[in-house]
């Protein structure tokens, strides 16, 4: 056995011996021993010996940024071109170190401008993501291509440019007639999902404008729109730079949108309501904003934005639990609308002192007036969840009055019928059934299941509508409100509206005749529902 050892461990060294012997320029370059490749440069050495992989001495000398060596081995006959078994060439090692002078010195001694990795990456292209102006000017001079496209994406240089906020190399590519609205390839995420969850994936087909946009790279896309770059395209998914840059916090940059004549109208007086009003996790901004919110939202109207505009289409959903309509869909929450959840007066002020429609009803129908008083913090349709307000009753009741001053219909209700009393009293919230109350909502009024507002507070079940279901799991069940139906039931008396027994309509398709629920003699229902309640 120690034998056998002893002779594998000869071959071992003996194969390390040939392959130091086969390429000792690469070997010596790929450590760094600059001295020792001044010794090894001598006649009848072979300077473009490769080492396994295909790597050179000049391919190291490149990649260490050592433009003494790249001179010196270039002088003996280094292959400007030589790749390795990966396809890196030294003139994409030295456009991406950003060396001007061994870019320059390559290129003279015959580097390919247009050598190409294997995912499609031009030198031009590497050299526009490191930003080097110097090495652009070079490559361009040889005759780069400048709207090569690579083989991943689609993208051009000045895609990647405007993406690392490169500005004078943006410039530098759009005079030498890159292609401004250029779109990246666009894909198709059918149903793929994460962890289970179905997301809405972005689906690429970016210009450089909308990759300046999602970067935050404002230098990049106020030069991108100096050169005529459309702040109106949009990407595969109808959505607009505008939007991109609001809905990111990008504020600054969408302020030069604007100047450049960004449809004001496109939705992004809302998204700057919804980042203004909205908590959520957001990637962390890479400078800070000079203009606020608010300072935006006052020039999308100098700029033309109509109180009640919405875009076409909504953003893609990042969960399944997320708000708003997904992409695809035109979205129906106004900015007064969200400012009403959040129970922003400054904004809703500034909404209604706009024209702000008070009475305007999402796609489900709910209005201002509804969310201005039943924002929550979960979902009820989440299992197990607690429907519990974001806010206090005074500063809910405070939103509101102020819409209620400016003529909400406090008796409307929604696709369901159920008014903003129907929803407050299957919440609980005492307070705000006693100001609705106060306010003028109709007491006897019934949702389309039949329902008035103290059978909600019992919590009779909605009935479902057509083509849906309610979860028999008891963590979904409506809550019995005890407080509010004694409340309810005094200010009945005291209003002199008669209390009914609750009866149930047939269920769309339901043959049985409708009959009395159990429920409205105080006791909640035998069998657990979900209710449908107000969320926003």
């Amino acid at each position: 056995m120690q034998s056998r050892l002893t002779g594998l461990v000869v071959l071992m060294m003996a194969s390390l011996v040939a392959h130091a012997d086969a390429a000792p320029l690469a070997d010596a370059a790929e450590q760094q021993n600059w001295a020792a490749i001044a010794g090894l440069l001598q006649p009848g050495v072979d300077v473009n010996a490769p080492q396994a992989d295909g790597s050179t001495a000049l391919l190291w000398a490149t990649h260490f940024d050592n433009a003494a060596t790249v001179a010196a081995l270039l002088d003996k006959g280094a292959n400007a071109n030589a790749k390795n078994r990966y396809g890196i060439t030294p003139l994409a090692e030295a456009a991406q170190n950003g060396n001007a002078a061994i870019v320059e010195r390559l290129l003279a001694a015959g580097a390919d401008a247009n050598a190409a990795l294997p995912e499609g990456d031009t030198p031009l292209m590497i050299a526009s993501r490191t930003g080097n102006a110097a090495v652009v000017k070079l490559l361009l001079a040889r005759g780069a291509a400048v709207d090569a496209r690579d083989a991943w994406h689609g993208e051009t240089a000045l895609m990647w440019a405007a993406g690392e906020n490169n500005a004078e190399v943006v410039s530098l590519l759009v005079k030498a007639g890159a292609d401004l609205n250029a779109k990246a390839i666009a894909f198709d995420w059918k149903g793929i999902k994460h962890g289970g969850v179905q997301s809405q994936l972005p689906a690429g087909g970016l210009t450089p404008l909308l990759q300046a946009a999602r970067q935050n790279s404002v230098e990049a896309a106020a030069a991108l729109l100096a050169a005529g770059a459309d702040p109106n395209l949009k990407d595969p998914q109808g959505i607009s730079p505008l939007r991109v840059a609001i809905s990111n916090g990008h504020l600054d940059l969408a302020r030069h949108m604007l100047e450049a004549g960004a449809d004001p109208n496109e939705g992004g007086l809302v998204e700057a309501v919804k980042y203004r009003t909205t908590p959520m996790m957001r990637a962390a901004n890479n400078r800070e904003n000079a203009m606020t919110t608010l300072d935006l939202i006052n020039l999308l109207f100098a700029k033309g934005a109509k109180a009640d505009s919405l875009a076409s289409v909504g953003l893609p959903k990042k969960d399944a639990f997320e708000a708003g309509s997904p992409a695809g869909v035109s979205p129906s929450e106004t900015a007064l609308y969200l400012a009403a959840g959040a129970q922003d007066t400054e904004l809703m002020r500034l909404m209604i002192a706009k024209g702000a429609n008070v009475n305007h009803a999402t796609d489900k129908g709910w209005t201002p007036l509804m969310v201005s008083v039943g924002r929550t913090t979960k979902r009820p349709a989440m299992a197990g969840a607690t429907l519990t307000n974001l806010k206090p009753a005074a500063k809910r009741i405070e939103a509101a009055t102020l819409l209620l001053d400016h003529g909400a219909k406090i008796n409307a209700g929604d696709k369901t019928g159920i008014t903003t009393l129907h929803a407050m009293a299957g919440q609980g919230e005492d307070a705000v059934v006693e100001f609705l109350v106060g306010h003028g909502a109709k007491l006897d009024l019934r949702d389309n299941s039949n329902r008035m507002a103290l059978d909600v507070a019992r919590a009779i079940p909605i009935v479902p509508p057509a083509g849906t279901e309610l979860s028999t799991d008891p963590r979904d069940a409506p809550p019995f409100q005890k407080n509010t139906v004694e409340l309810l039931g005094k200010l009945m008396a005291s209003n002199n509206v008669k209390e009914v027994p609750y009866v149930r309509p047939a269920a769309p398709g339901e043959a049985k005749p409708a009959a009395k629920v159990a429920g409205n003699d105080g006791a909640a229902p035998k069998k657990p529902v979900t209710a449908i309640i107000l969320r926003d």
